[in-house]
Parts: C-alpha cells; structure tokens; sequence
C-alpha cells in the first residue's frame, strides 16, 4: 500500500507544472480531487488483499481493483462536475483521465509483482 500511495504521489508532483500551465489553481485542485478519487479504491483494494491472504482472492485482485476504482471514480466524477463545481475539461476531467491509467497501472504491476513473488 505504502508503495502504492508514494508511486501515486510520484505521479501527482510530474503533474504539477503541467496542470498549473493548463489551468492554474482550479486545475491544480481538480488534480488533487482527482488523485484522491483514484487513490482511495487503490487503498482498498490493497486492504482486501493484505487481510485476506488467499492465492484466490490475490488472482483476483486485479479485476475487483478495476472494478472498484470504475464505480468509485465514476460516482466521484458526477459528484464533482455538478453545475455549481465550475471545473472545466482542462482543470479536472483530463486529471482524473490520466490519474485513472496512472493509478490502474500502478495497482495493477504490484498486484502481479506480489503474485509472481509469492
């Protein structure tokens, strides 16, 4: 998990230059609640694996990862994007988009890391 959150991080702080030239604090912001809708499911589904240590459930770990971060990020996007957010496609949709591929990449190679050690 902690390797998770750090590679996270990683990603975050390679887009903040970028996000501050597309749309300055707003889109900065939209990052950040974009990071933290994909960074959640990857925290649980990390949970899941570590107190239930079955080679089962680690298999499938991957499929319930992407899963879970669909409908987590899908029901944190229409919550975020209500008309009163004000959050354009530059400063918050094209962050969750690449956050989503960062943080399902990122679970996804230490899931079958961990498989393929154990």
């Amino acid at each position: 998990m902690g390797g998770f959150t750090a590679g996270m991080a990683l990603v975050w702080l390679l887009l903040v230059l970028p996000a501050w030239f597309a749309g300055g604090f707003r889109a900065l912001e939209g990052m950040s609640v974009a990071g933290l809708l994909c960074l959640v499911p990857g925290w649980l589904v990390f949970g899941l694996v570590q107190r239930y240590r079955v080679a089962k459930v680690q298999a499938m770990a991957v499929l319930l990862g992407t899963g879970l971060r669909l409908a987590f990020v899908g029901i944190g996007y229409i919550a975020v994007q209500t008309p009163t957010s004000g959050y354009t496609f530059r400063e918050f949709t094209i962050w969750l988009l690449i956050m989503y591929i960062a943080a399902l990449s990122l679970e996804t190679w230490q899931l079958l890391r961990r498989g393929a050690g154990e």
